[in-house]
C-alpha cells in the first residue's frame, strides 16, 4: 500500500522482479491495499531518488535494473507505478552487502518465482541463473533474432574476400 520503509527490502524486491524470467516488464504499485481497494499514497517519491538508491547499492558493473515512475490518479488519490524494465543485462546482484533488517549478500542472485521472492539468507535456482546468464549472452534468441542484432554492430564483422564473419561468433557469415 506504502512504499517501502526500508531500503534493504526495497532493493531486493526490485532485484527479484528485475531477474524474474517471463516476457514484459514488471511492477510495483504503490497506494493499493491489500484487498485490491484503492486508498492512495499519502507521499509521492521521485524517479530521480529511486535511481540514486540503485546507483548507491553497488550493483556488479554498475549494471543496475532499468526502471521508470509513473504517477496516476484514480478516484482523485494519488497511485505510483514502479515499473522495472525486463532487459538482458540479467542477473542483477550486489559486489557489497546491503546491511539493513536483513542483508543482501553480495554476489547473491535472487529472483521472482510466480508471487515469491528468493529469501535474503537463500540463493535463486541454479537452473534460474543459468538461463539469466543464458539471456545476457543472448543464446536465448534465435539464430534469426541473434543475426538481426549482429548484423547492427557493423564493427563486429571481419570481411575475408568475399565472406564476412561474426568475430564473436563466427559460424555467422555472410556471403
Amino acid at each position: 500500500q506504502e512504499h517501502h520503509n526500508n531500503t534493504v527490502d526495497f532493493i531486493h524486491d526490485i532485484i527479484c522482479l528485475a531477474n524474474a524470467r517471463h516476457d514484459g516488464d514488471s511492477y510495483l504499485i504503490f497506494g493499493i491495499g491489500d484487498n485490491a481497494t484503492i486508498e492512495g499514497l499519502s507521499s509521492l517519491k521521485k524517479q530521480a531518488d529511486i535511481i540514486d538508491t540503485l546507483k548507491n547499492a553497488h550493483f556488479a558493473d554498475d549494471i543496475f535494473p532499468d526502471i521508470t515512475l509513473e504517477d496516476i490518479i484514480i478516484d482523485d488519490k494519488n497511485l505510483q507505478i514502479l515499473i522495472i524494465k525486463n532487459t538482458t543485462s540479467k542477473p542483477y546482484y550486489l559486489i557489497q552487502e546491503k546491511k539493513g533488517s536483513k542483508t543482501i549478500n553480495a554476489g547473491t542472485i535472487y529472483t521472482r518465482n510466480m508471487d515469491t521472492n528468493t529469501p535474503k539468507n537463500r540463493v535463486a535456482s541454479s537452473k534460474d541463473i543459468e538461463y539469466m546468464w543464458k539471456e545476457r549472452f543472448g543464446l536465448t534468441q534465435t539464430p534469426l533474432e541473434r543475426f538481426k542484432i549482429y548484423l547492427e554492430d557493423f564493427d563486429g564483422w571481419q570481411q575475408n574476400g568475399e565472406i564476412s564473419h561474426y568475430t564473436q561468433f563466427p559460424e555467422f557469415t555472410i556471403q
